[in-house]
């Protein structure tokens, strides 16, 4: 299997590497890497800096998925579906739907530092370890939120490394009018509100260009 580079508008010290068999049909590549980088951001599974996209990889992603209870009332998708590729991306959606704070908090702590996270969800850094810590629930808001963050996180995985992800949401960009992505989210903002999705976005367009 051979290493890419993701994206090459990255600067070198923020890029992850990745290794894309040939088996991977090109046109499921960028739906793969969705759904993998998604489990690993919610803290549903592990991999290591080199993303490994395959089948066995993809398999692993959608098991720990149907094992936390998401997309379990869907028929999993096998090599024998004559459009694999529709199966997954009804997935993505419902992953994209479905927050997990339980494991979710976790996980993007090795990302977003607590005081990071504090800025971004518009809670106190008290709340973030208290939630964090399983101190009390996380609210609905706070975790739609959460999970918000968790699929940006891995929109930008498929392009930049753990230091690469977080310097993303304070670099000003061009998409955003000069704004940074971490200006958008102020206060208790909504993934329903426009400066919002114009962030997803952006954040999303990274994982169609890391499959090419």
């Amino acid at each position: 299997m051979d290493q890419v580079r993701r994206h090459s508008g990255v600067p070198e010290e923020d890029v992850a590497s990745v290794a894309v068999p040939t088996a991977l049909e090109p046109d499921l590549q960028a739906t793969a890497v969705r759904l993998i980088t998604r489990a690993e951001a919610m803290g549903l599974i592990a991999t290591d800096d080199l993303l490994t996209l395959s089948r066995s990889s993809l398999t692993a992603a959608l098991d720990a998925f149907f094992k936390a209870g998401i997309g379990r009332l869907l028929t999993k998708p096998t090599e024998a579906d004559e459009d694999l590729r529709s199966a997954l991306d009804l997935m993505n959606i419902v992953v994209e739907n479905s927050p997990n704070p339980d494991t979710e908090w976790e996980s993007l702590q090795r990302t977003l530092p607590p005081e990071v996270l504090t800025k971004l969800l518009g809670i106190s850094e008290s709340s973030v370890r208290r939630y964090a810590n399983h101190g009390r629930p996380t609210p609905q808001d706070v975790a739609v939120r959460l999970h918000w963050l968790a699929m940006r996180v891995a929109d930008l995985a498929g392009a930049y490394n753990r230091f690469g992800i977080l310097r993303w949401f304070d670099r000003p960009r061009r998409a955003l009018n000069g704004q940074s992505p971490s200006q958008r989210l102020t206060g208790t903002w909504s993934p329903d509100d426009h400066p919002v999705i114009e962030v997803a976005d952006l954040a999303a367009s990274l994982t169609a260009m890391s499959a090419t």
